[in-house]
C-alpha cells in the first residue's frame, strides 16, 4: 500500500504531477485543506480560522483561539492517521517531514527557480507579474509557518526528502514516471518494522494531541516523552512537570485513551514545593 508525501512551491507545477501520480497508481490525495479543517474542529473554530493562522495574517481573536503548539499536535494526529490506511498521496502541511522516519513512506519534493514559478503562474491563471510575485511569496511564507508550526527549521533541506525534482528541467510527465518508478521500488516497501514506527508515531501523536485537549494538560506535551509498545496498549510517560497535579492529570488524560492499556507513569515533578 503506497504512501507519498509531497511537498510543493507554488508555481512548481507539483500539483499536476501529484494529481497524476495519484491517478495511475489508484491512490487517495489528500491536500491542505483536510488538515485545516481537521485543526480547526479540534479547535472548535471556523474552518478558515487556521487557514489564516498559516498566511501570517490572524487577528486578536484567531490569536487567542490558536497557537503553533496546537498546529503542531492536531497535523500529526491526523497525519499519522491517514497515513496508517495507505494507498494515499498526503500534499503539504509538512507530511514530508512528520513521516520522513517511516521507511516505506517515499518523501518527494517538486520545486523550480522563481522564475520559472512566475512563468507558470502567468500562463496558467492569466495573471500580471506583480501578482504572481504576490502568490509565490504567500505561498512560500506559508510553508514557513507551517514548519514553524512543526517545530521544523529545515523545511528546505535537500537530504530530507528522497527525491527532489526541479520541473523547469524535468518535465511533468517525466517527474510523475520517476515517482511511481521510485515507489515500486524494494526500499520502499512496508515491512514490519516500518509498520510498527508508523504506528508508534500515531500512537504518540494521539497522546500528545490528548494532552493539548485538555486544559489542565495543555501546556504539559513539550516537556513529556511518551514511549508506546507497538504490540499493545503500554504506555511510559518521561520527562518534568511543574506540579503533582500535573503529573496525575497527564496520566489521567494518556489513561483515558480507548487503546491505552496501562500507564506507567514516570513524570519527575521539578516545580517549587514538588
Amino acid at each position: 500500500m503506497p504512501i507519498i508525501a509531497m511537498t510543493q512551491e507554488a508555481g512548481s507545477q507539483g500539483k499536476e504531477v501529484a494529481q497524476q501520480v495519484a491517478e495511475k497508481l489508484g491512490l487517495e490525495q489528500v491536500c491542505h485543506r483536510v488538515f485545516e479543517q481537521h485543526v480547526a474542529d479540534k479547535l472548535h473554530a471556523d474552518g478558515t480560522l487556521v487557514h489564516r493562522f498559516l498566511q501570517g495574517k490572524p487577528g486578536l481573536l484567531e490569536r487567542w483561539k490558536t497557537d503553533y503548539g496546537a498546529l503542531s499536535a492536531y497535523t500529526a494526529e491526523q497525519i499519522y492517521e491517514i497515513a496508517t490506511g495507505g494507498n494515499v498521496l498526503l500534499r503539504g502541511w509538512g507530511a514530508t517531514y512528520l513521516l520522513r522516519p517511516v521507511t516505506h513512506v517515499l518523501c518527494v519534493r517538486i520545486c523550480a527557480p522563481v522564475a520559472h514559478r512566475l512563468q507558470v503562474l502567468i500562463e496558467r491563471l492569466g495573471i500580471g507579474e506583480k501578482e504572481a510575485r504576490a502568490k509565490v511569496a504567500a505561498n512560500d511564507a506559508a510553508r514557513r509557518a507551517t514548519m514553524r508550526a512543526l517545530r521544523q527549521d529545515e523545511w528546505d533541506n535537500g537530504p530530507a526528502y528522497d527525491l527532489v525534482l526541479n520541473s523547469a528541467r524535468v518535465p511533468v510527465a517525466e517527474c510523475v514516471a520517476e515517482v511511481i518508478r521510485l515507489v515500486g521500488e524494494p526500499a520502499f516497501q512496508e515491512t514490519p518494522e516500518s509498520r510498527a514506527k508508523l504506528a508508534a508515531l500515531r500512537r504518540e501523536a494521539q497522546v500528545r494531541a490528548a494532552l493539548r485537549a485538555d486544559s489542565a494538560t495543555s501546556g504539559v506535551g513539550s516537556f513529556v516523552k511518551v514511549i508506546t509498545d507497538p504490540h499493545d496498549g503500554r504506555i511510559a510517560l518521561e520527562g518534568a512537570v511543574q506540579t503533582h497535579d500535573q503529573k496525575r492529570d497527564t496520566e489521567r488524560v494518556v489513561a483515558g485513551l480507548s487503546w491505552v492499556s496501562s500507564v506507567e507513569n514516570r513524570l519527575h515533578v521539578v516545580g517549587l514545593g514538588g
